[in-house]
């Protein structure tokens, strides 16, 4: 059997990564499971001895030709063949090559929220498009109970698999610090709500609190955050350190995971920081209330006043102890043995 799992590119976007997760655990089951991205990416350390032919063609119709040349390749070795496609572009290629009977396709969110608040007006129209797409493949995976109520007309072809992270090694030793340390991990974009975080830290600031925000990754918001971190005067506060590769080595000097986006599918991040020990501050949306289901994993909150309480609370009473605070379903090993039975029932 070959699984084949395509990806735009290779990234530490949140869906490429789970998409890794998921190459992981299939490879210590000793499938034979190879990643094809779209598109080259600055790091592709899971290429090695692998064609990644799709990544070297130029045009889209050239990947789709290429895509049915390596299954037809496969068939004619006695191979069965799955694919399982993360993201707009794979499943539209998936789509167009004709091989939806053989595929499945993991939708990572809400669709129409999550692309209308980064495209505007045409975010709508793609998440209808990508929503049919999607309908046309073997089965779709969703990552909760409310994405899966949102695609209830095709609950014949649907199944909920949490998501889950690579679960690398971790010293869960405290480190010792007088200023408690918050990381956000995550794009800077709108939907992220990054900018409100600021002025929450600024007004906890004020107070006289001290306390310090780490934000890793990038995005359009970029520009404004760095100009709001110098009108507020909090460069000693609020450090942005781009887009890292390691994440975890950063989790070990942290205290407290915040993330306030306004959407989220079951973020990534937010998983890997209970993993490494810290409890989390988040919105009450989505499948937030599922990932953090009791007092020591974190405080889910629904108003700027409700996140600078929550911020000050572990200021107040900060932890003594790390330990894995990531609980089933949400396990690599689990998620893995979920995907495997529906890779079985196709024929």
């Amino acid at each position: 059997m070959k699984i084949l799992i395509i990806v735009p590119k290779i990234d530490n976007n949140g869906p490429v990564k789970g998409a890794i997760a998921l190459l992981k655990g299939l490879r210590s089951k000793d499938i034979d499971a190879i990643i094809l991205p779209l598109e080259k990416g600055s790091n592709d350390p899971y290429l090695s001895g692998e064609s990644n032919d799709l990544s070297n063609k130029s045009s889209f119709l050239s990947k789709i030709k290429k895509l049915k040349e390596i299954v037809n390749d496969f068939k004619e070795s006695n191979h069965k063949t799955v694919i399982i496609s993360f993201c707009f572009k794979p499943d539209i290629l998936v789509f167009l090559s004709g091989l939806s009977k053989i595929s499945i396709t993991s939708l990572r969110g809400n669709l129409i929220q999550n692309y209308s608040m980064d495209y505007g007006i045409l975010g709508k129209l793609l998440a209808l498009i990508h929503y049919y797409i999607s309908s046309k493949h073997f089965r779709i995976v969703v990552l909760n109970s409310s994405m899966a109520h949102a695609l209830r007309h095709y609950k014949k072809k649907l199944f909920v698999i949490e998501n889950f992270i690579d679960e690398p090694p971790f010293d869960y030793e405290n480190k010792s610090s007088k200023v408690l340390e918050f990381i956000f991990v995550g794009g800077l974009t709108k939907r992220k709500a990054i900018v409100e975080l600021i002025d929450i830290f600024k007004e906890i600031s004020e107070e006289g609190y001290q306390l310090k925000l780490n934000v890793f990754g990038d995005g359009p918001e970029r520009n404004k955050i760095l100009k709001k971190i110098k009108e507020y005067n909090l460069e000693e506060i609020i450090i942005l350190h781009g887009v890292v590769d390691d994440i975890f080595k950063h989790f070990s000097y942290s205290d407290v995971f915040v993330l306030p986006s306004y959407s989220e599918g079951t973020s990534r991040a937010a998983m890997e920081s209970l993993y490494a020990g810290l409890p989390c501050i988040m919105r009450g949306v989505d499948s937030n209330h599922e990932l953090i289901s009791s007092e020591d994993q974190g405080i889910l909150c629904n108003s700027k006043k409700q996140f600078k309480n929550a911020i000050k609370n572990y200021i107040d009473n900060p932890l003594t102890q790390k330990s894995c605070l990531l609980r089933p379903p949400y396990r690599q090993e689990i998620g893995t043995n979920k995907y495997l039975d529906i890779i079985n029932s196709i024929k």
